[in-house]
C-alpha cells in the first residue's frame, strides 16, 4: 500500500519483497506520553495481525514468522516463525517456531511480500551479519 515505506539503510529493500511497517522513527515521530506510548504501537500493529512479517532486533537477528499477537507493551508472537542468518556463503535458515520476541528489542517491523520473497534465491545472498544496536 501507499503507506509503506522500503527499509533502505538495513540492506533490505523493496526487491525482496519486505517493507518497513512500523520502525521507532515512526513511533516517536509523535507526541506521546508513557501510557500512550503502547497503545498507539499495538494499534498501528494490530492491522497486520495474520500477516507475514519480518521483525529486525537489537541485536542484529532478521526473523520471519506470522504475525499472531500484540500487546500494550509492543511483545509481539510470531507463529511458524524461523531466523535468517547471513553468512559469507548464503543465508541459513534456522527454525523457531512459536516466537515472543519482546518490545523493547524491536527496532522495525515489515510485511513480507511473500510472492516476492518466494522467488529470491537466498543461497546466493552473501552479507556479514548487522551489527547489535548501540545505545
Amino acid at each position: 500500500g501507499d503507506n509503506l515505506v522500503a527499509v533502505g539503510s538495513s540492506g533490505i529493500n523493496a526487491e525482496y519483497g519486505v517493507f518497513c511497517l512500523l520502525s521507532f522513527q515512526d513511533i516517536f515521530s509523535q507526541p506521546f506520553t508513557s501510557s500512550t506510548q503502547g497503545s498507539t504501537t499495538m494499534s498501528l500493529l494490530e492491522e497486520y495481525l495474520e500477516e507475514t512479517v519480518l521483525v529486525l532486533t537489537v541485536d542484529g537477528r532478521s526473523i520471519v514468522g506470522k504475525l499472531r499477537g500484540v500487546d500494550q507493551y509492543t511483545n509481539i508472537i510470531l507463529q511458524g516463525s524461523y531466523e535468517r542468518v547471513f553468512t559469507g556463503s548464503g543465508v541459513e535458515v534456522m527454525p523457531l517456531g512459536l516466537y515472543l520476541i519482546r518490545g523493547d528489542n524491536l527496532v522495525a517491523v515489515g510485511e513480507v511480500d511473500e510472492q516476492l520473497d518466494s522467488q529470491v534465491d537466498y543461497q546466493s545472498i552473501t552479507a556479514k551479519q548487522m551489527k547489535p544496536l548501540v545505545h
